[in-house]
């Protein structure tokens, strides 16, 4: 049976971040339900609609992992975005089952015993296997001698020569437009430098600035006045209209 791997820095990746805080848990929730069930049955991350309820989730949960870029939408359903980056697929996953097959099929007829017993051996027992197959394999054992392993990025520490880019600048305004970014950025610099040890040590500082702004615009909505009975009931109102339009222009 495949596994369905999730990397150590999933909780504080941009797309989870991007989730709103009361609803992450049962978002992430349906993700890693979701996971494995695609990992159990080789669809390569397609989940089709059924299986959302199935999992007891909703179309709406489903609909916040497409809106913060951990799914897209797909004919009867919804696939995992990157699958084939992150996890084994279907044709990678035979080919293995094929390869393990063939290797026990070969030690089998390579020891199997014409000429009665080995030596040492009561009649009617067989040496012990040189390769045990356990219940379970490994998950981060690779098999394959012809992959080509990278040398793993050292992390290094904040230096003065830290610039946002314009495509940082883009970025920020699109993803927290309620935050300021100069100083959030100078915010940044200040409590790294700062750090001792393995604290202040970062593999990707882009991505460490992306999460800090992540979270000030997660604040800044969390501080934001809440609409009133009134508000809200014009707000759906003003969905409903919407709605309505959409549906006559198509």
């Amino acid at each position: 049976m495949p596994w369905f791997k999730v990397d150590d820095g999933f909780a504080s990746s941009e797309p989870v971040m991007r989730i709103k805080r009361r609803y992450r848990a049962s978002v992430i929730g349906l993700w890693t339900l979701s996971g494995t069930w695609c990992a159990k049955e080789l669809t390569d991350g397609r989940v089709p609609d059924h299986m959302i309820e199935e999992l007891a989730c909703t179309k709406a949960q489903a609909d916040l992992l497409v809106e913060c870029g951990l799914w897209s939408k797909a004919p009867g359903g919804y696939v995992f975005v990157g699958w084939e980056k992150y996890q084994p697929t279907r044709e990678k996953v035979e080919a293995d089952r094929k390869r393990e097959a063939d290797r026990k099929a070969n030690y089998r007829m390579s020891h199997r015993d014409t000429a009665g017993t080995k030596d040492g051996l009561p009649l009617g027992h067989q040496a012990e296997s040189g390769h045990p197959d356990p219940t379970r394999p490994d998950p981060t054992h690779n098999t394959s001698t012809d992959v080509e392993v990278e040398p793993r990025k050292r992390g290094t520490r904040l230096n003065d020569n830290f610039e946002v880019t314009p495509e940082m600048v883009a970025w920020a305004q699109e993803k927290a437009p309620d935050v300021n970014g100069k100083r959030a950025t100078e915010m940044f610099k200040h409590y790294y430098q700062s750090k001792s040890g393995q604290a202040g040590v970062r593999k990707d500082w882009v991505h460490a600035w992306r999460l800090w702004l992540l979270k000030d615009q997660q604040h800044a909505e969390e501080r934001k006045p809440k609409p009133t009975p009134e508000q809200r009931a014009r707000q759906t109102i003003q969905l409903a209209t919407d709605i309505d339009l959409r549906g006559i222009e198509q």
